[in-house]
């Protein structure tokens, strides 16, 4: 006998199962570690086979010191409610995709100084096509060792072939990711799911009877 009751038990000949369950994390683990992959073959496609991939763009944003004129503020938004009236066209897309978290900061220097005082600020950045590029990039660096390059010269190479095959994935923490791919995945319809597979069943132990009494 095969039932389906609400509670979400899967009964077969007696035997009952609970069909009910809870977010996998694993799963999430294993579907963050698939996109990785499909990312890692199309930047390699895009860069020709051969070219470092994940490469990044050196990004930057000023900060006045004297009247306190900050294009380096992340809020969500664009223009007055961010306080970037006034601010170069690059700063207010660096402003947006740091509100995508597609960014790694580098480091703060000193671009102008007025008898010796610094009056003007810069703050550097490595932006990256996506997030999974930019915490590969955050996490496999610390891997290799490889630095990011000082606040002037930031350095938001690619990474080489022979350098990927040298992470280790299994260490690298994507759960930054798990909301997002939540939002791409639609849960599975358990008592749908449930159903399908009691007619299946059913429809497979008829066949078996009428073969057995044949």
């Amino acid at each position: 006998r095969i039932k389906s009751p609400s509670s979400g038990a899967f009964c077969l000949t007696g035997d009952c199962h609970n069909a009910s369950f809870d977010a996998n994390q694993d799963m999430l683990e294993v579907i963050s570690r698939l996109n990785l992959l499909k990312e890692i073959q199309d930047s390699w496609r895009e860069n020709g086979n051969n070219l470092p991939i994940f490469k990044g763009t050196d990004q930057r944003c000023s900060r006045n010191c004297i009247n306190f004129k900050d294009c380096c503020r992340r809020m969500k938004g664009w223009g007055v409610s961010l306080h970037l009236a006034g601010c170069s066209s690059e700063e207010g897309q660096l402003a947006l995709l740091r509100e995508k978290n597609l960014c790694h900061q580098v480091g703060t220097y000193c671009a102008k100084k007025v008898l010796g005082k610094c009056v003007t600020k810069n703050t550097s950045f490595c932006c990256f096509g996506s997030k999974m590029a930019r915490l590969l990039q955050e996490q496999g660096r610390a891997q290799l060792g490889l630095p990011w390059g000082g606040a002037e010269a930031p350095n938001c190479r690619g990474f080489t072939i022979e350098e990927l095959s040298k992470l280790d994935l299994s260490k690298l923490d994507f759960s930054e990711m798990f909301s997002d791919i939540m939002q791409k995945y639609k849960t599975p319809d358990v008592v749908q799911l449930t159903d399908r597979t009691i007619d299946k069943v059913q429809e497979n132990l008829g066949q078996l009877n009428s073969g057995l009494k044949s």
